[in-house]
């Protein structure tokens, strides 16, 4: 008897083991079978700190979270997930379709806002351009660029943007230094401008070689620190001779331009006639967008190179506009005879 009810005892403990484990499994067990709940832990998002970037790209992804400052230049920053600090960008571009929770600063740089994004601060836009829209609860400040060509995305619209704007002050530059030579060096422009037609070829020839020649000296002086300061006197030397020259052909396509007309321009007028086409076709392909950048490059190339260069020939040719090619200096005047006394009868 007492083996029997140990027995009955044993099974009764076993069987309620079974049944126990079948509710834990039952429990457990999910529309596709048993499977274990996944844990909080797997859920949450990672935390990582701040980064630096240069010339990379810098990316939160949506399970992340940035505890540092987010800093990228010459570079992308895709925020998916969470920037608890602030981010700036410099020469890229910055994509925002999570949160940010503090400024957002973009500086030379494309800013675009998804559906659904947050900054918690400010939005800073420097010379940059802003697309989209998102929640930000401070200050939107965007200074955009102007000229940036269409169809250009940052930082290649910047720079474009930049091209453009250093064509313009190139300009009106290049106007002030040709007002300022026919105040100070009318005879001299005159003296090149005459040159101009009757020595074409010669000029070039000569205008290749004073530009290798300066090039050579130039790195020569370059090689030491001494010369460092002579090269850039030889440097800035070189650039007053050549807008000498080149004022001399203003002048002289503005008086063919003229003369055409029968009319007769003073010395600054004719140089501003002869400079005016010159400046259009530096400057209308910057308002043409992308494809008018590369076609404004291009222009500037074969201004170079069939203008600046016979400019800088003539200006060696007539020994720097002080007298025509192959003209001897003006023989000195015979000196008086000298006075003979003449006795009186």
């Amino acid at each position: 008897m007492r083996a029997m009810r140990r027995m009955a005892a044993r099974s009764g403990s076993v069987v309620r083991l079974l049944l126990a484990a079948g509710g834990v499994a039952v429990a457990l067990a999910g529309p596709g079978g048993a499977r274990a709940e996944p844990s909080v832990e797997a859920n949450e998002p990672r935390s990582l700190g701040g980064q630096v970037a240069f010339f990379q790209d810098i990316r939160v992804a949506p399970d992340e979270i940035r505890r540092g400052d987010l800093v990228c230049i010459f570079g992308n920053v895709d925020v998916e997930g969470e920037a608890a600090r602030g981010v700036v960008v410099i020469g890229g571009n910055l994509r925002v379709t999570g949160t940010v929770r503090q400024d957002a600063v973009a500086i030379l740089s494309g800013v675009r806002l998804e559906p659904g994004a947050s900054v918690g601060r400010n939005l800073v836009s420097i010379l940059g351009s802003v697309d989209g829209s998102a929640q930000v609860r401070g200050d939107v400040v965007n200074v955009p660029l102007p000229l940036v060509p269409s169809g250009w995305s940052a930082p290649l619209g910047m720079v474009g943007a930049l091209i453009a704007w250093g064509a313009l002050l190139w300009t009106f530059f290049t106007f002030l230094l040709l007002l300022l030579l026919a105040m100070l060096a009318p005879a001299r422009v005159r003296v090149v401008s005459e040159e101009a037609p009757v020595s074409l070829l010669w000029a070039y020839l000569a205008g290749i070689g004073a530009y290798a020649g300066m090039a050579v000296l130039t790195g020569v002086l370059a090689i030491t620190v001494i010369g460092l300061p002579l090269a850039l006197v030889a440097y800035l030397a070189f650039i007053v001779l050549k807008w000498i020259g080149l004022a001399g052909i203003y002048h002289r396509i503005g008086s063919a331009v003229a003369g055409r007309r029968g009319r007769e321009l003073s010395l600054l007028g004719a140089i501003l006639l002869g400079f005016f086409p010159f400046a259009l076709l530096q400057l209308i392909p910057l308002f043409l967008g992308g494809g008018g950048i590369l076609l404004g490059i291009a222009v500037r190339l074969l201004f170079w190179v069939f203008v600046e260069i016979p400019a800088v020939g003539l200006v060696l040719l007539t020994r720097i506009g002080s007298r025509p090619r192959g003209h001897a200096p003006p023989a000195a005047p015979p000196a008086p005879a000298p006075l003979v006394p003449t006795e009186l009868p």
